[in-house]
């Protein structure tokens, strides 16, 4: 399938704010790939980044996936309006960055990746929400290393690997 498929099957999902080639805007949530060319398929592998932090965590993401060499398909999850916290009081905000991560999520899956791998930057609650509704998938999930050794093949861990053994 290719990435660009994907996001215009997103599209379909909620409220379409704006879509230009590699950015696909949805009210709650903006999805981007780096897409060298209109028909890139999406690789065995894919990496789906949730950046809703005070700062981006993409360049570190891809410098440990280059070390360790993963060679996946990107997507990046940003909050819409940038590196602002979401609001606590505006439960719609929460509810469509869910359901656009999942939208993405769910259909990443639907492209049989041999693996799926997660980074996430966000508030608690959202991992947890995300989590929850995103039972289908089976992804590897990262931490990341605030420790001491900062060096790219130690600035994550893989900590779990999402499988039935899991799920109660």
């Amino acid at each position: 399938m290719e990435i660009l498929e994907v996001l215009s099957d997103l599209a379909k999902v909620g409220s379409v704010v704006y879509t230009a080639g590699k950015v696909l805007k949805l009210s709650g949530v903006h999805i981007m790939s780096k897409i060298k060319n209109k028909k890139e398929q999406i690789k065995d592998e894919v990496t789906i980044i949730i950046d809703f932090g005070d700062s981006s965590i993409v360049a570190g993401v891809e410098k440990y996936l280059a070390v360790k060499e993963i060679n996946s398909t990107i997507f990046v999850c940003k909050n819409p309006n940038g590196y602002e916290a979401l609001d606590l009081e505006d439960v719609d905000q929460w509810r469509d960055a869910v359901k656009g991560i999942y939208a993405l999520m769910k259909k990443v899956n639907e492209t049989s990746p041999k693996k799926i791998h997660i980074f996430m930057r966000c508030p608690i609650a959202l991992a947890f929400a995300i989590g929850y509704v995103s039972r289908p998938c089976r992804p590897y999930i990262y931490h990341l290393n605030r420790g001491e050794d900062l060096a790219a093949s130690k600035l994550y861990y893989r900590v779990l690997d999402i499988s039935d053994e899991l799920r109660c």
